[in-house]
């Protein structure tokens, strides 16, 4: 169960990671588009990037305590 819940957790927060940096790509094309100073470093970019890290953190400390528990067992 572990081994599941842990990748998909990591799958979930690489497609994160990725999907923060085509949003701030994005906001970059409006920028560079409109000519203005506009803001970058969003709130809405900075959450989704810190989800996913988070998200890849949970994946990892899962297998980690899967491992963990069948070194134990044996």
């Amino acid at each position: 169960m572990r081994l599941t819940v842990g990748t998909a957790l990591i799958l979930a927060g690489l497609a994160i990671v990725v999907l923060a940096q085509m949003n701030l790509s994005a906001q970059m094309d409006r920028v560079d588009r409109d000519g203005t100073a506009g803001n970058l470093f969003a709130l809405d970019v900075f959450w989704l990037g810190l989800a996913g890290v988070v998200a890849i953190a949970a994946g990892v400390g899962a297998l980690m305590a899967r491992r963990r528990g069948a070194g134990t067992s044996a």
